[in-house]
């Protein structure tokens, strides 16, 4: 079963572009999200947000052109170690 790519028309310069903002996120540190309902609020720092999106923008780079952007640019997930090849 193919895994859907949400960034499907993205040229490689746009996906560049993006895979840079989220680098640079990730370097500033950690992003705080928060909110509130009248008395009550919460917060909590997200960093695998970042990470996720840079994975998914990789991958994308990778379906276009797999020799500028090796699939060793890419986290391997779970089912990547375990198996041993390319889903």
């Amino acid at each position: 079963m193919a895994i859907p790519n949400p960034l499907a028309g993205w040229s490689a310069e746009d996906l560049v572009a993006e895979r840079r903002k989220i680098q640079e996120e990730l370097l500033a540190g950690s992003q705080l999200q928060s909110s509130s309902a009248g008395d009550v609020s919460q917060a909590r720092i997200i960093q695998a947000g970042a990470m996720k999106r840079l994975n998914m923008v990789n991958r994308a780079l990778w379906l276009i052109d797999p020799v500028t952007y090796p699939f060793t640019d890419i986290a391997p997930t779970r089912a990547v170690a375990v198996m041993g090849r390319v889903i």
